[in-house]
């Protein structure tokens, strides 16, 4: 019998500290459950912010003319009209190396992009969920979780 490895809670967020080859489970998982589009971010190839924008622009399926930079990326993020399923899940693996060459206040931009397109999404009648990964135990993930709770709930 299968573990249904698709179970996630009502916030915006999830992060899952396992192995990645069980999130990269969840995310297959996931592209089996009706109207459900599912998309994987490598986080460790997104350590700099082209290396971000590359990724996530391959994996949403960005138009050619989306630039690389945060204003782009947001519009496109929160357009993404040729996705026809009613609900959209990314998942980004080992975050705690996204953006990690980078200034931290482009991680706190990032983070706050995804929140704005969630709530976009919200008002649109679809569901947006942003799930994540990680193997890290440190204070830089009790970080990223501060992060994520501070901008999460700000309208």
């Amino acid at each position: 019998k299968m573990k249904n490895k698709v179970t996630f809670s009502e916030n915006q967020f999830d992060i899952f500290n396992e192995p990645e080859s069980d999130f990269y489970n969840r995310y297959v998982d996931c592209n089996k459950i009706p109207s459900t589009a599912g998309r994987y971010i490598r986080g460790n190839v997104c350590v700099t912010k082209n290396g971000l924008f590359n990724e996530v622009h391959a994996a949403l399926q960005f138009p050619y003319y989306c630039g690389n930079n945060w204003d782009a990326f947001s519009e496109c993020l929160n357009d993404l009209e040729w996705f026809t399923d009613k609900n959209l899940i990314i998942f980004i693996s080992n975050i705690q190396n996204v953006l990690q060459n980078e200034e931290a206040t482009q991680f706190t931009i990032f983070i706050r992009i995804l929140t704005d397109a969630i709530n976009e999404f919200t008002a649109k009648e679809t569901i947006l969920k942003i799930v994540l990964h990680t193997t890290d135990v440190s204070q830089k993930i009790e970080g990223i979780k501060d992060i994520i709770a501070g901008l999460a709930c700000k309208p």
